[in-house]
Protein backbone atom coordinates (compact mmCIF):
# COMPACT_ATOMS: atom_id res chain seq x y z
CA UNK A 1 0.00 0.00 0.00
CA UNK A 2 2.94 2.35 0.49
CA UNK A 3 4.33 2.22 -3.06
CA UNK A 4 1.52 4.28 -4.68
CA UNK A 5 1.79 6.88 -1.90
CA UNK A 6 5.57 7.01 -2.32
CA UNK A 7 5.24 7.50 -6.08
CA UNK A 8 2.51 10.13 -5.66
CA UNK A 9 4.45 12.05 -2.99
CA UNK A 10 8.02 11.89 -4.27
CA UNK A 11 7.47 11.78 -8.02
CA UNK A 12 4.16 13.38 -9.05
CA UNK A 13 4.01 16.13 -6.41
CA UNK A 14 7.73 16.53 -5.79
CA UNK A 15 8.22 19.65 -7.95
CA UNK A 16 4.82 21.22 -7.21
CA UNK A 17 4.15 24.19 -4.94
CA UNK A 18 2.50 23.80 -1.56
CA UNK A 19 -1.07 24.60 -2.73
CA UNK A 20 -0.71 21.89 -5.36
CA UNK A 21 0.67 19.55 -2.70
CA UNK A 22 -2.38 20.16 -0.49
CA UNK A 23 -4.89 19.61 -3.29
CA UNK A 24 -2.93 16.62 -4.55
CA UNK A 25 -2.91 14.97 -1.15
CA UNK A 26 -6.62 15.59 -0.63
CA UNK A 27 -7.25 13.83 -3.93
CA UNK A 28 -4.69 11.12 -3.17
CA UNK A 29 -6.10 10.49 0.32
CA UNK A 30 -9.63 10.17 -1.06
CA UNK A 31 -8.60 7.69 -3.75
CA UNK A 32 -6.36 5.77 -1.35
CA UNK A 33 -9.07 5.51 1.31
CA UNK A 34 -11.60 4.33 -1.27
CA UNK A 35 -9.25 1.70 -2.64
CA UNK A 36 -8.28 0.66 0.90
CA UNK A 37 -11.92 0.13 1.89
CA UNK A 38 -12.84 -1.59 -1.38
CA UNK A 39 -9.86 -3.98 -1.25
CA UNK A 40 -10.26 -4.74 2.45
CA UNK A 41 -13.96 -5.52 2.24
CA UNK A 42 -13.53 -7.40 -1.03
CA UNK A 43 -10.73 -9.49 0.44
CA UNK A 44 -12.84 -10.28 3.50
CA UNK A 45 -15.76 -11.43 1.35
CA UNK A 46 -13.50 -13.49 -0.88
CA UNK A 47 -11.86 -15.28 2.06
CA UNK A 48 -14.83 -15.87 4.35
CA UNK A 49 -17.69 -15.95 1.86
CA UNK A 50 -20.91 -14.04 1.43
CA UNK A 51 -22.67 -15.62 4.42
CA UNK A 52 -20.00 -14.60 6.90
CA UNK A 53 -19.84 -11.19 5.24
CA UNK A 54 -23.56 -10.64 5.85
CA UNK A 55 -23.37 -11.83 9.44
CA UNK A 56 -20.27 -9.77 10.29
CA UNK A 57 -21.93 -6.54 9.23
CA UNK A 58 -18.45 -5.25 8.55
CA UNK A 59 -19.92 -2.70 6.20
CA UNK A 60 -21.43 -0.99 9.25
CA UNK A 61 -18.01 0.27 10.33
CA UNK A 62 -16.89 1.31 6.89
CA UNK A 63 -16.56 4.96 7.96
CA UNK A 64 -14.20 3.94 10.73
CA UNK A 65 -12.21 1.98 8.17
CA UNK A 66 -12.06 5.06 5.97
CA UNK A 67 -10.75 7.05 8.92
CA UNK A 68 -8.12 4.38 9.50
CA UNK A 69 -7.10 4.50 5.83
CA UNK A 70 -6.69 8.28 6.01
CA UNK A 71 -4.45 7.92 9.07
CA UNK A 72 -2.32 5.36 7.25
CA UNK A 73 -2.07 7.65 4.22
CA UNK A 74 -1.04 10.61 6.39
CA UNK A 75 1.56 8.50 8.22
CA UNK A 76 3.16 7.32 4.98
CA UNK A 77 3.17 10.85 3.56
CA UNK A 78 4.84 12.16 6.72
CA UNK A 79 7.50 9.46 6.55
CA UNK A 80 8.23 10.17 2.88
CA UNK A 81 8.43 13.92 3.47
CA UNK A 82 10.75 13.36 6.42
CA UNK A 83 13.03 11.15 4.36
CA UNK A 84 13.01 13.66 1.51
CA UNK A 85 13.90 16.48 3.92
CA UNK A 86 16.76 14.42 5.31
CA UNK A 87 18.02 13.69 1.80
CA UNK A 88 17.78 17.37 0.85
CA UNK A 89 19.71 18.27 3.99
CA UNK A 90 22.42 15.72 3.14
CA UNK A 91 22.57 17.03 -0.44
CA UNK A 92 22.86 20.59 0.85
CA UNK A 93 25.64 19.64 3.26
CA UNK A 94 27.44 17.75 0.50
CA UNK A 95 27.07 20.72 -1.84
CA UNK A 96 28.45 23.09 0.79
CA UNK A 97 31.33 20.71 1.46
CA UNK A 98 32.11 20.57 -2.26
CA UNK A 99 32.00 24.37 -2.44
CA UNK A 100 34.37 24.64 0.51
CA UNK A 101 36.67 22.08 -1.09
CA UNK A 102 36.58 23.98 -4.38
CA UNK A 103 37.34 27.24 -2.56
CA UNK A 104 40.25 25.60 -0.74
CA UNK A 105 41.56 24.20 -4.02
CA UNK A 106 41.32 27.66 -5.58
CA UNK A 107 43.19 29.16 -2.63
CA UNK A 108 45.82 26.46 -2.96
CA UNK A 109 46.08 27.12 -6.70
CA UNK A 110 46.63 30.80 -5.96
CA UNK A 111 49.35 29.92 -3.47
CA UNK A 112 51.01 27.64 -6.00
CA UNK A 113 50.84 30.38 -8.62
CA UNK A 114 52.77 32.72 -6.35
CA UNK A 115 56.12 31.58 -7.68
CA UNK A 116 56.73 35.12 -8.84
CA UNK A 117 57.77 35.56 -12.48
CA UNK A 118 60.22 38.20 -11.22
CA UNK A 119 61.93 35.45 -9.22
CA UNK A 120 62.44 33.45 -12.42
CA UNK A 121 63.63 36.53 -14.28
CA UNK A 122 66.09 37.48 -11.53
CA UNK A 123 67.35 33.90 -11.25
CA UNK A 124 68.01 33.67 -14.97
CA UNK A 125 69.87 36.97 -14.79
CA UNK A 126 71.96 35.62 -11.92
CA UNK A 127 72.77 32.47 -13.92
CA UNK A 128 73.71 34.61 -16.91
CA UNK A 129 76.05 36.69 -14.76
CA UNK A 130 77.68 33.56 -13.29
CA UNK A 131 78.24 31.76 -16.58
CA UNK A 132 81.36 33.76 -17.46
CA UNK A 133 82.85 34.14 -13.98
CA UNK A 134 81.82 30.99 -12.13
CA UNK A 135 80.41 28.26 -14.41
CA UNK A 136 80.22 25.79 -11.54
CA UNK A 137 78.03 28.18 -9.53
CA UNK A 138 75.91 28.80 -12.62
CA UNK A 139 75.34 25.06 -13.03
CA UNK A 140 74.48 24.76 -9.33
CA UNK A 141 71.91 27.57 -9.49
CA UNK A 142 70.48 26.13 -12.70
CA UNK A 143 70.04 22.75 -11.00
CA UNK A 144 68.40 24.46 -8.02
CA UNK A 145 66.03 26.34 -10.33
CA UNK A 146 65.11 23.09 -12.06
CA UNK A 147 64.37 21.55 -8.63
CA UNK A 148 62.15 24.50 -7.69
CA UNK A 149 60.23 24.30 -10.96
CA UNK A 150 59.88 20.53 -10.71
CA UNK A 151 58.45 20.74 -7.20
CA UNK A 152 56.11 23.54 -8.22
CA UNK A 153 54.74 21.53 -11.15
CA UNK A 154 54.45 18.27 -9.22
CA UNK A 155 52.58 20.00 -6.40
CA UNK A 156 49.58 20.39 -8.72
CA UNK A 157 49.06 16.63 -8.52
CA UNK A 158 49.21 16.35 -4.72
CA UNK A 159 46.92 17.88 -2.15
CA UNK A 160 49.31 17.25 0.77
CA UNK A 161 53.03 16.70 1.12
CA UNK A 162 55.31 15.95 4.10
CA UNK A 163 56.57 19.08 5.78
CA UNK A 164 60.11 17.81 5.17
CA UNK A 165 59.61 18.13 1.39
CA UNK A 166 58.18 21.62 1.77
CA UNK A 167 61.18 22.63 3.88
CA UNK A 168 63.63 21.27 1.30
CA UNK A 169 61.84 23.30 -1.35
CA UNK A 170 62.06 26.47 0.74
CA UNK A 171 65.75 25.79 1.44
CA UNK A 172 66.40 25.48 -2.31
CA UNK A 173 64.35 28.61 -3.01
CA UNK A 174 66.32 30.61 -0.44
CA UNK A 175 69.61 29.18 -1.71
CA UNK A 176 68.80 30.66 -5.13
CA UNK A 177 67.92 33.99 -3.52
CA UNK A 178 71.19 33.89 -1.60
CA UNK A 179 73.02 33.77 -4.95
CA UNK A 180 71.35 37.06 -5.76
CA UNK A 181 71.68 38.79 -2.38
CA UNK A 182 74.95 37.24 -1.23
CA UNK A 183 75.85 37.80 2.42
CA UNK A 184 72.89 40.12 2.86
CA UNK A 185 70.67 37.02 3.12
CA UNK A 186 71.35 34.85 6.15
CA UNK A 187 69.02 31.95 6.84
CA UNK A 188 68.57 30.16 10.16
CA UNK A 189 66.04 27.34 10.34
CA UNK A 190 64.77 25.96 13.66
CA UNK A 191 62.52 22.98 12.94
CA UNK A 192 61.04 20.54 15.41
CA UNK A 193 62.17 17.19 13.99
CA UNK A 194 58.92 15.51 15.03
CA UNK A 195 56.99 17.85 12.73
CA UNK A 196 58.80 16.86 9.53
CA UNK A 197 56.52 13.88 8.67
CA UNK A 198 53.36 15.96 9.12
CA UNK A 199 51.31 16.62 5.97
CA UNK A 200 50.77 20.19 4.75
CA UNK A 201 49.50 21.76 1.51
CA UNK A 202 52.35 22.09 -1.01
CA UNK A 203 53.77 25.57 -1.68
CA UNK A 204 52.27 26.89 1.55
CA UNK A 205 55.61 28.17 2.92
CA UNK A 206 56.97 29.67 -0.30
CA UNK A 207 54.86 32.86 -0.18
CA UNK A 208 56.07 33.46 3.38
CA UNK A 209 59.70 33.06 2.33
CA UNK A 210 59.20 35.23 -0.76
CA UNK A 211 57.53 38.01 1.21
CA UNK A 212 60.26 37.85 3.86
CA UNK A 213 62.89 38.37 1.17
CA UNK A 214 60.92 40.94 -0.82
CA UNK A 215 59.63 43.10 2.02
CA UNK A 216 61.97 42.26 4.87
CA UNK A 217 65.38 41.91 3.20
CA UNK A 218 65.34 43.73 -0.15
CA UNK A 219 64.78 47.27 1.23
CA UNK A 220 67.67 46.89 3.73
CA UNK A 221 71.18 47.54 2.52
CA UNK A 222 72.65 45.66 5.46
CA UNK A 223 70.50 42.60 4.85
Amino acid sequence: YSIPIWFWTTRVLAEKRWPAHLCGHLLGATIYAGLWLWSLLGLFRAIFGEAVWQQSQLFMIKYWLLHEALIVYAAFVGIFYLRRSQQQLRDKEQGEAELRLHANQMELAVLKAQLNPHFLFNTLNSINALVGNDPEAARRVLAQLAEVLRYSLESDRRALVPLAEELRFVETYLAIEKTRFGQRLQVKMEIDESSRPLLVPPMILQPLAENAVKHGLAPKETG
